[in-house]
Formats: C-alpha cells, sequence, structure tokens
C-alpha cells in the first residue's frame, strides 16, 4: 500500500479531496497539474474551512485542536450516496495535526472503573449489613451515640439527607455505565453511527438520544432514587437496640440479725415518734424522721392511685409508692453502675445517657389486712395514769390482750384511740380503733384489723428514660424469724395518735374524704373497713421501706445478695422482613449496573472503536465507506466472516477522491 504521510514541508493540510500527489489513483484515472500557473486562480488547491468549535471533539477520537491548525473557507458538497454529515466528518478529520489519536487512560478509568467501583463498594455495603443482621445488630459508631444518642429523629433526618446523596450518587454511576454502554454498543453495531458524523452528533447531544429508550431509562433513575433513598435509610437509621448484661449487687435484709438488733436500739421505744410533728403534733425523738402527710398519701394511694395527693411524699430514690410496691427498696442506679463492670465506651455512653434499664430481684415488706367493725370496743383507759404532756396528755391504755400501752392525748375532745396487740393467730397483730366526739359514728365507731405482715421476693425495674422504678412480681417468703415485725406494727397507731389535734384527726380527716370521694362518683362498693384495710396495708409498706432506708444509710453491711440484668439501649442497626423487601429493587439495579460494567469492560473491548489517521487509506475509506453502497456491502461480509475490517492487511483498497467525496473504491 502506498505511504501516505504527509510531507513535513506542509504547515497545514492541503485538502485530501482536492488533486493530491499521494494519494492513491486507481488505473485511467487522471490527475490534475500538481502545480498551477502564477495568476490562473481557476486551478488553485480546494482548501476547507473548519470551524474551531471545541465541543465537536470527541474525547474518544480525537485531540483539542492544535494551534497549528488551518482554517479554511468552508464548502458544500453533494453526491449521490454521500451527506452532508459524512463530509463534516472527513473535514473534521483533516484539521488535526496528529494523525492517530489513543484512548486516555484517564477517560478509561472514568468510563468503567469509577462507576463500577462505585457500585461495587454499596454493593458490598449492603451485603455485609445482611450478612452480619441475621443474627445480630451492627452497634452504631460511638461518634453517632456521642452526637445524637438522645434524639433518635434527628438521626433519622440527617441519614434520610445521607442516604439520598447515596442514591444520587449510585443512580449516577448506573445511568453513566449504562450510556456509557449504549455508546459503545452504538458505535460498534449501529449502521447510522458508523460515520464519525454520528459520533459527533452523539457527543454534541450529552449522549441524550430522545427516544423511548431513553426516556425509560431516566424514568427508571428517578424511580432508583427514591427506592435507595428509602432502603438505605432503612437501613441506616440506628434503632435503640436491648444489649443484656448480668450484674450483681447487695441489699439490706430485713431477716437478719444485724438489721433486727439495729432497728430493736433505734426504734424498740413505743413513745418514740418515727414520723415528723404534722401542725401541733409531737415532736420526734428517734434517729429516723420522715412524715404524716406522706403516709396518708401512700394510705389514699393505696385505696385508689387517682387519689394519690403529693407524690413528693411517697419518693424513696426513684420509686413512688402508691400502697402496692411491697415495701421494697429499689438499688440506686449509681450503685448498679458500679457493680456493672467494665464497659466498652459506647456502653458507657448508654449509661450516661440514661438509655438503660436494669431489673433487679430484691426483697420487700407487706402485710395482709382484714378489717372488721365491733359494737364494744377492746380498749380501755385508766384515766387515773394521766401525766401532762407539753402538747396534751399521756394516759396508760389497755388492750383485750391486756397489754398497758401509753396513749398520748392531746387536750380536746374530740381524740381518736388506736392500739396493736399481739393476735391470736401466729405472726399476726391487732390493730384497734375507737372513734370519740365528732368521730362516734353509729356503726364504725370501733375498728378491729388483723394485720400479717410478711417479707417478699419482688422485682424492681428501672427504667433510665423515665427516671423511675417499677415493682412487681410481689411473692411471699418464709422468715424464720418474725419478731422484728411487732415493733414495726407498734408505729402504725403512733401515725394515728400523731394526726390529733384541738380540732379534729387528720388521719381520720383522709379516709372520710376517700369514701366522700366513691360516695360522690355513686360507688358505694367501698365502704369504711376496705378503706382501712388499704391504708394499714400501704402503711406496712411505708414503714418497711423508711426504716430500712435509714439502715442503709448508716450501716455499710448489706447482706442480702441481688442478683439481675442491665439492659443497655445502644443505637444499632437490624434488618426485618420489611427491609429485604426494600433491598430486592436495590439489588437488582446494582447487579445489572455491575453485569453492564463487565459486559463493556471485556467484551466491548475486543470490538475496536475507530482510530481516525486522515493518512491511513483504509480509515479514510471506512470513514467515509458507509455511505457508498458498495463498499459498506464488502465491509459487512468482511466482518460477518470474522475478518476486522480496521486492520489494514484484511484487504487492500484503492481509492480516489473528488471534491470532497468518494470518488472510488475499489479492492485490488
Amino acid at each position: 500500500m502506498a505511504d501516505l504521510s504527509p510531507s513535513p514541508q506542509r504547515p497545514t493540510y492541503q485538502s485530501y479531496f482536492a488533486p493530491n500527489a499521494y494519494a492513491p489513483v486507481p488505473a485511467g484515472y487522471e490527475l490534475p497539474p500538481t502545480s498551477t500557473p502564477q495568476g490562473a486562480h481557476a486551478s488553485a488547491p480546494a482548501v476547507y474551512d473548519l470551524p474551531p468549535n471545541s465541543t465537536s471533539q470527541d474525547a474518544f477520537l480525537s485531540p483539542p485542536l492544535s494551534s497549528a491548525s488551518t482554517i479554511t473557507p468552508s464548502m458544500t458538497h453533494k453526491r449521490t450516496g454521500s451527506s452532508s454529515a459524512s463530509f463534516s466528518s472527513q473535514r473534521i478529520l483533516l484539521q488535526n495535526q496528529e494523525h492517530e489519536h489513543h484512548q486516555s487512560a484517564l477517560i478509561r478509568v472514568l468510563e468503567y472503573f469509577v462507576p463500577l467501583l462505585g457500585t461495587l463498594v454499596l454493593t458490598s455495603g449492603v451485603a455485609l449489613l445482611s450478612g452480619l443482621s441475621s443474627d445480630s445488630a451492627i452497634i452504631a459508631p460511638l461518634f453517632v451515640q456521642q452526637l445524637g444518642l438522645s434524639n433518635p429523629k434527628l438521626w433519622t433526618a440527617i441519614f434520610t439527607v445521607i442516604s439520598t446523596l447515596l442514591s444520587a450518587t449510585l443512580s449516577s454511576c448506573h445511568a453513566m455505565v449504562v450510556r456509557i454502554v449504549i455508546r459503545k454498543f452504538a458505535v460498534a453495531r449501529s449502521h447510522r453511527l458508523k460515520t464519525l458524523a454520528g459520533w459527533i452528533t452523539l457527543r454534541n447531544g450529552s449522549l441524550i438520544i430522545m427516544n423511548p429508550g431513553w426516556f425509560l431509562v431516566t424514568f427508571v433513575h428517578i424511580l432508583l432514587v427514591g427506592v435507595l433513598t428509602t432502603c438505605i435509610n432503612t437501613i441506616i437509621s440506628p434503632n435503640p437496640w436491648p444489649i443484656p448484661l448480668a450484674t450483681s449487687t447487695a441489699e439490706a435484709d430485713l431477716a437478719s440479725d444485724a438489721f433486727r438488733q439495729w432497728y430493736m436500739t433505734n426504734g424498740s421505744i413505743t413513745q418514740c415518734n418515727w414520723w415528723v410533728a404534722y401542725r401541733d403534733g409531737l415532736q420526734p425523738t428517734c434517729v429516723v424522721g420522715n412524715s404524716l402527710p406522706a403516709m396518708l398519701d401512700t394510705g389514699r394511694a393505696a385505696v385508689d392511685a387517682n387519689l394519690l395527693g403529693d407524690t413528693g411524699y411517697t419518693s424513696f430514690g426513684k420509686t413512688i409508692f402508691s400502697g402496692t410496691t411491697g415495701g421494697v427498696l429499689p438499688i440506686d442506679p449509681e450503685m448498679v453502675r458500679a457493680n456493672v463492670g467494665n464497659l466498652m465506651p459506647s456502653q458507657q455512653l448508654a449509661v450516661q445517657n440514661n438509655l438503660w434499664n436494669y431489673t433487679l430481684g430484691m426483697q420487700g415488706l407487706s402485710a395482709q389486712v382484714a378489717c372488721t367493725n365491733d359494737s364494744v370496743s377492746p380498749l380501755s383507759y385508766n384515766m387515773n395514769t394521766t401525766v401532762p404532756l407539753a402538747t396534751g396528755l399521756q394516759v396508760m391504755g389497755t388492750c383485750a390482750c391486756g397489754d398497758q400501752q401509753p396513749v398520748a392525748m392531746v387536750v380536746g375532745g374530740d381524740w381518736v384511740q388506736a392500739a396493736v396487740c399481739p393476735g391470736q393467730i401466729k405472726d399476726s397483730w391487732n390493730f384497734y380503733l375507737r372513734h370519740y366526739g365528732a368521730y362516734a359514728m353509729s356503726g364504725v365507731e370501733n375498728l378491729t384489723c388483723t394485720i400479717s405482715p410478711y417479707l417478699v421476693s419482688a422485682t424492681a425495674t428501672y427504667i433510665g428514660t423515665m427516671d423511675q422504678h417499677l415493682i412487681s412480681n410481689l411473692n411471699p417468703i418464709s422468715v424464720p424469724d418474725t419478731s422484728i415485725f411487732g415493733p414495726m406494727i407498734a408505729l402504725l397507731p403512733q401515725a394515728v395518735l400523731l394526726g390529733q389535734n384541738t380540732q379534729n384527726n387528720i388521719v381520720l380527716e383522709s379516709v372520710k374524704a376517700v369514701m366522700n370521694a366513691f360516695y360522690a362518683g355513686k360507688n358505694y362498693a367501698v365502704w369504711y373497713p376496705h378503706v382501712w384495710e388499704s391504708y394499714l396495708k400501704g402503711w406496712m409498706e411505708y414503714v418497711g421501706t423508711s426504716v430500712r432506708l435509714q439502715y442503709t444509710s448508716t450501716q455499710p453491711a448489706l447482706s442480702s445478695p441481688v442478683s439481675g440484668q442491665v439492659t443497655l439501649l445502644l443505637f444499632a442497626w437490624q434488618f426485618s422482613s420489611i427491609d429485604y423487601l426494600f433491598l430486592t429493587p436495590l439489588v437488582i439495579m446494582t447487579l445489572l449496573t455491575v453485569s453492564l460494567a463487565l459486559w463493556a469492560m471485556f467484551y466491548l473491548r475486543n470490538t475496536r472503536l475507530p482510530t481516525f489517521d486522515p493518512t491511513d487509506t483504509i480509515s479514510l475509506v471506512t470513514a467515509s465507506a458507509w455511505c457508498d453502497e458498495g463498499l459498506k456491502e464488502e465491509l459487512e461480509q468482511a466482518r460477518d466472516k470474522g475478518c476486522d475490517s480496521w486492520d489494514r492487511k484484511a484487504r487492500d483498497v484503492r481509492v480516489a477522491f473528488r471534491g470532497g467525496g468518494l470518488a472510488k473504491a475499489r479492492k485490488s
């Protein structure tokens, strides 16, 4: 084949479509003279104008225009079998100083590896989450919990934005890969894009072909963004995930000898007042001090929680007593926190932010109470034993069992007598109540209540988000020694006596208020003895908890072991069945993207794309051959037989150009 290398003396290309000494000419074709006499303008070689439009340069085919490019007048030529588009294509080829162009390595990376790697990374992340979440949750990183641990809504909003960006990125990668594949496929397979004009049209149109297929691709991308946003947001948004840990501690044992000895030393004196004086009542003389209003609130709440007055009176630590708490003294969260053991930073953060719960099996004190009315009071007074007090009188009272007990009487006519005596049933005590003055109500002036206290095993649950304890699962337990209960029950009549003043009795006024509340609602099922049963039960639980609180605050020895479980509410990712449903379109589109990218890399790379060299006959012929029906047919037949139409060894073609078009082409 002839060597068509351009002469180095030519700063610009004289058009190969004009008479050219370097062009191979078929036999019998007469060439015009190569030189023109001076002044003979008609025979001057034609030079064609190519506008310096950088956007028409295809990144895959030709480099940017050189500053030495020749700008020549434009020319329009029409010929049967040719087109202005192919003519423009050939002219654009001729204005490049570099005759052969190879694809840039950067372009290759942008074409294939960036979309592929981006898709693979997201796919691997989804696969990782899917695999690990089948058995256990993935704990959110520490920084996630530090920034938004107590506000899941905030993190949901943040991750929605992040997931939207990720979705848009993946969609862009998918669109890029699809368009690259379509572009490669179109150039390699489509007839109408085999010319350089087709490449330029595709390039200038931003790779968008206005047909239903491209509208479908665009719609799929929009749908993909919405689906991925939902999927990734569902995956990334962490939810509180419980992490159980075992814990153990200790509490005061009401059945222990140490507790009994302490209590008998500090609270066995009958005259001792364990409650703060209310209004003009007696002053406390013992180490334990609590309030009578707290007792009344506990009694009201034991009847009905809606009747609870001031909850501050009945709070022990994080527990509000309402007569149903079993006399349990919950362990303070700080003590439990100190006994949990070594925690990871994220777990410590959960505890510090109160995103934790713990459940402990603890000990409590409760009682069974049964009250009845009596027509005759078992209580009597010996007024000869009257002793004046600062706020009233003290007389000796006699119970039905014969016990002598000192009774404090406030000066005034309307006062109430109350006492406790050992009961006939083992480990039980009788509470007696007698009314005088304004409280001498027919049929209810004398009350006898049998109290049977017992220790209970209970479940104390602390809820960090509510900063409160809940007590449940009260079960009686056997106690080898119940002698401690007697002194505790002796405190109950003191509450009634401390409620007495010159006008009325605060305790009985509270009971009457409860009765009136039920009667106002036309609820007559609750009657006087029932109210007292609830009051006394609540009081017994309150006394046991109050006394043990004083004991634990002064005695370091906690002899009753407590075991339980701490639950840390960490943020974690966990899949559900609905998440896998959302992941289905994500996986399908990801697999499609990866498949197209792999196909483009490994299959289409074997399909040679044109590299145009204006000095190469085969390149020039092939660039315009699709406009010549005869040569087009030959090229298609060669390709069908497995020949590479771009290989200069595949055929020997002699061509002639005339006036900017292909004049003749035939096989040698």
